[in-house]
């Protein structure tokens, strides 16, 4: 469990720090090869006008609703622990799915601080590609040093609207988690 407050405490600490990087940044695309990254007002204000800003104030039965039965087993290829709801300080929403050992599991994150292209400026120093799920806009981030995970985020509506960070263990756990998640939280909005 210490292990998991400490988790939430740096996400906390990027998603702070993440404002500030996307009030210093230019226009631009970012890859995570040094570009700059397109600027948005980065905070939830961004978020206020937003048809799907609902979606980030979804309570446990809904949020965690997302995955079904045995759907968290199938896509992290192992047995889950049951669903963990987490309200992170007030920047947002979090399902996670831990394996029965407490470790890395499934994660389903919604922030109200950050849109997607505050999110890619955060992510602009990790290794990322960027693509598609489910027809929206979508940045895959590498596991490496400073995450021990794979991380796919989808930009709901646009690149200043809501975005949903999913993780998992592996690059195919991520991503099919995205793709499974991604169409039922739309149907939420």
């Amino acid at each position: 469990m210490e292990t998991r407050w400490l988790r939430v405490v740096a996400v906390g600490a990027l998603l702070v720090a993440g404002l500030g990087v996307v009030a210093c940044s230019a226009s631009g695309k970012s890859t995570g090869s040094g570009s700059s990254t397109t600027s948005g007002s980065g905070s939830g204000a961004a978020l206020a006008g937003s048809k799907l800003k609902a979606l980030t104030t979804l309570d446990q039965s809904k949020l965690c609703g997302v995955l079904q039965g045995n759907e968290p087993q199938k896509i992290l290829g192992g047995p889950t622990a049951a669903a963990h709801y987490l309200n992170t300080l007030g920047l947002g929403i979090v399902c996670e799915w831990t394996t029965p050992s407490g470790g890395d599991g499934l994660y389903v994150g919604i922030s109200t601080a950050l849109d997607f292209d505050a999110a890619k400026a955060v992510d602009k120093a990790l290794k990322t590609t960027e693509g598609t799920i489910d027809g929206h806009d979508a940045l895959f981030v590498q596991r490496g040093q400073f995450n021990d995970y794979y991380t796919v985020q989808v930009a709901l509506g646009g690149p200043h609207d809501v975005v949903v960070e999913y993780r998992a263990p592996t690059a195919a756990g991520a991503s099919n988690l995205a793709k499974t998640v991604t169409p039922r939280l739309l149907a939420l909005a």
